[in-house]
């Protein structure tokens, strides 16, 4: 799953999740470009799958904590307890993910 925040009420993402809950949620990684190859190495994930409230809001705004400020903990709930009615979360759940990747091989 992927957890993912934003404003509680309004906005084109809600809208766009309104009508279609299908979504692709796209991470690259590590790229360098090699001009003198005329191209770049790279690596990608690609999920698809289905995007829906949350059902638990308080356990995916500490996942979030959890993952990105866990050396915040206790200001982080604090933040959760004073915003948590003005944010909306929503869950991706996926049905398929794929990656790729060009990297440096021994005989390049």
């Amino acid at each position: 799953m992927i957890h993912l925040h934003c404003a509680a009420n309004a906005g084109r993402k809600l809208d766009n999740i309104s009508c279609n809950s299908n979504v692709c949620f796209v991470v690259i990684g590590d790229t360098e470009v090699q001009p003198e190859k005329f191209g770049t190495l790279y690596e990608s994930v690609i999920l698809t799958g289905q995007i829906m409230p949350s059902k638990d809001k308080q356990a995916s705004l500490v996942a979030l904590l959890e993952k990105y400020s866990k050396d915040f903990l206790e200001k982080g709930m604090q933040y959760i307890r004073a915003a948590k009615d003005k944010t909306g979360v929503y869950v991706i759940y996926p049905e398929r993910i794929t990656g790729k990747a060009k990297r440096i091989s021994a005989h390049s």
